[in-house]
């Protein structure tokens, strides 16, 4: 944060106890960690900020005399390391703290919710004859292994303006009519919790961790979306336990009866002939328990149908590499 010092008087202002003078409107920008803390050993200068004759601001306001000492005392101007000319040195990453780069072409097998990369590929291999439009998943052990989605790589061959999209959908349920229950269908779709008179009733485990609860995690601003469940994880049973209802919309998970897409993250890119193309971000988007990454692959036979094959892998930021013991 940038700090500037103003002298707001017609007179000159002279800091003797550190030699620097301000002439009448004239500024004194603090430029690094060490200017600062040379400028709080001046008495002077504490002084004729109080008396109002020394104006502090940042880059973002006008402060007060009283705020004005107390950002002086407190909020370092530049952390961390420097380079040999003492200027900052910076690291770009999306990675949060504490978690690693992960480079994958499979995801985790979810019969085992330790496991770490043991899971199906993501790949399409369409052969003349066969359904034009295709799907692949892969599936992550999430609740015991954070993990955030960074970009992706493609790769494909005998392309003709085929085209892939990709997304994060839900895992589901199952769900049966019934009466007097304690499950309601929203929208034919978001199982909401219902006071004993719902219509529908649940036929998964759901204390199984891919047996249809998804966590949903918070947005950017730290708010949380709209969940209608709760419930707590068992690291001993390796099982969901205390699933209550949240019925104001406050919880952590949601349960859906069927395949939802929560978002995309590339839609219909088009492929022709042979190539590789990175999906690049800057960004990551945190995944939740319960959420399976899908590919759609659409061939097209406007000339006629093909034999075309694609595959890929993406880069993750995860708390764990390797299968947990």
């Amino acid at each position: 944060m940038i700090i500037i010092l103003k002298n707001i008087t017609n007179e000159i202002i002279i800091l003797k106890d550190i030699g620097i003078t301000f002439p009448p409107s004239g500024t004194y920008r603090i430029n690094s960690d060490e200017d600062k803390s040379r400028l709080t050993e001046s008495n002077e200068l504490i002084s004729n900020i109080s008396l109002n004759k020394i104006q502090v601001s940042t880059d973002l306001k006008i402060l007060s005399p009283v705020d004005g000492i107390r950002q002086l005392f407190t909020d370092a101007i530049l952390v961390g390391p420097r380079d040999v000319s003492g200027k900052i040195r910076v690291h770009q990453t999306s990675r949060k703290l504490g978690l690693v780069v992960y480079f994958s072409g499979a995801g985790d097998d979810i019969s085992n919710i330790n496991d770490v990369g043991n899971g199906a590929p993501l790949e399409i291999n369409h052969k003349v004859g066969q359904l034009l439009e295709q799907s692949a998943y892969m599936d992550f052990n999430i609740v015991k292994n954070e993990t955030w989605l960074h970009e992706g790589y493609i790769i494909w061959k005998n392309t003709d303006f085929d085209y892939i999209s990709g997304e994060i959908v839900t895992r589901s349920v199952s769900v049966t009519p019934g009466t007097n229950t304690f499950y309601n269908l929203y929208n034919g779709y978001l199982i909401i919790p219902a006071a004993g008179n719902g219509n529908y009733e649940i036929t998964s485990d759901i204390t199984d961790p891919v047996g249809g609860l998804v966590y949903m995690p918070s947005h950017d601003d730290g708010s949380r979306p709209t969940a209608f469940w709760n419930a707590d994880w068992n690291n001993d049973t390796n099982r969901y336990e205390n699933i209550t209802p949240a019925p104001t919309g406050d919880g952590f998970y949601n349960m859906f009866a069927n395949e939802v897409s929560l978002f995309k993250f590339f839609n219909r890119v088009p492929l022709i002939g042979d190539g590789f193309q990175k999906i690049q971000s800057s960004d990551t988007d945190r995944l939740g328990q319960g959420m399976r990454l899908k590919m759609t692959a659409y061939t097209n036979t406007s000339t006629s149908d093909h034999d075309w094959k694609m595959a890929t892998f993406l880069a993750f930021n995860r708390k764990h590499t390797l299968t947990l013991s």
